[in-house]
Parts: C-alpha cells; sequence; structure tokens
C-alpha cells in the first residue's frame, strides 16, 4: 500500500498493475499508454 506518498515523475514499465485502486489522490498528468486519464474520465462521467 501507498499512502501519502509522493509518485511525482514515476514511470511504471513492464508492471502488473491488476486491481490496481487509485482513491482520494491527484491524477493530474497521469497517463497510461500516453492517454491521459483526466481525458478519459471526461469522456466516461459525460
Amino acid at each position: 500500500m501507498f499512502k501519502n506518498s509522493d509518485l511525482t515523475n514515476v514511470t511504471f514499465e513492464e508492471c502488473n498493475l491488476q486491481n490496481v485502486n487509485i482513491v482520494n489522490s491527484n491524477i493530474e498528468g497521469l497517463k497510461i499508454n500516453g492517454i491521459a486519464v483526466s481525458e478519459l474520465l471526461e469522456k466516461y462521467n459525460s
């Protein structure tokens, strides 16, 4: 578990992130395979 962690500018490469849950976190600039997660969430929530 990561709690109150600063992962700014970290890159996860070839990792198993199966069943990862991100809660109450700043996702500004977060990308998955080059796709901005914020844009995906905007479309999902509209």
